[in-house]
């Protein structure tokens, strides 16, 4: 069952924006896999066994989709579009800040919060900035560690 259900998941994730009715759609197909996997009843909690699993929840599996695709583009992978826009806000003063975040786009709106760019300079700003800049692998694992963190 992980081998059909794992896989199928990120495929529906591949959207830029996707709407908190298809992400909870998902994790029903994704919980139904785990109640598969363990013979659990139909309405058993499956969150203990998710991190069994090792698993992220479906929203948190887009956040690490796009956290991936955004530091491809960071580090001059493609998207190339997402690189140029993702703009580092610079300190207007001389002494040493700790961290730096990213410029949120000039115009918002109630649709522009689920746009792409705002959710990824959301990630961005809300993990730490020295895990940007460890190679993809290294971040692929602090990415997943952070998000399983947050979510308990």
């Amino acid at each position: 069952v992980d081998s059909y259900v794992n896989p199928s998941i990120p495929y529906g994730l591949t959207s830029t924006s996707i709407s908190s009715a298809a992400l909870q759609k998902l994790q029903l197909v994704q919980n139904f896999g785990i109640r598969t996997i363990y013979g659990l009843p139909k309405f058993a909690r499956v969150s203990s066994y998710r991190n069994e699993l090792n698993w992220l929840t479906v929203h948190d599996l887009a956040k690490y989709k796009l956290g991936i695709m955004a530091h491809k583009s960071i580090h001059g992978g493609n998207p190339s579009y997402l690189s140029i826009q993702l703009n580092e806000t610079q300190p207007n003063h001389s002494y040493p800040v700790r961290s730096y975040h990213l410029r949120r786009p000039a115009y918002s709106n109630k649709y522009s919060e689920n746009t792409l760019m705002s959710r990824t300079i959301n990630l961005f700003n809300e993990t730490s900035r020295s895990m940007w800049a460890d190679g993809l692998g290294t971040f692929k694992k602090k990415l997943h560690e952070y998000l399983k963190l947050s979510s308990q």
